[in-house]
């Protein structure tokens, strides 16, 4: 199993969505999971919405604070990575 995991990056600016997409590039995995943990608080655990037989994606929505994850399918777990939410500036 293989697969290649694509972010946006490893900033988000607060309020924002963020979305991970998967990409399958040898093997067939029928589901995926996203592993994820904000900076307050313990492991969560997601199913990748499948969206074609080769992509999956999750979209973090309205991101309040840093976070980290990992994406798994079959036998294939991803490095961690780490996201950081950041304040937007604003202007008065």
């Amino acid at each position: 199993m293989e697969l290649q995991v694509i972010t946006p990056g490893d900033k988000v600016a607060k309020g924002e969505d963020y979305t991970v997409e998967v990409r399958v590039k040898k093997g067939h995995p029928s589901k995926g999971t996203i592993v994820y943990r904000f900076a307050d608080s313990g492991e969560e655990e997601e199913r990748l919405a499948k969206r074609s037989d080769s992509e999956f994606a999750y979209q973090f929505q309205r991101v309040a604070d840093s976070f980290q994850f990992y994406v798994m399918a079959g036998d294939y777990r991803s490095d961690t990575y780490h996201v950081q939410a950041l304040t937007p500036p604003r202007i008065d």
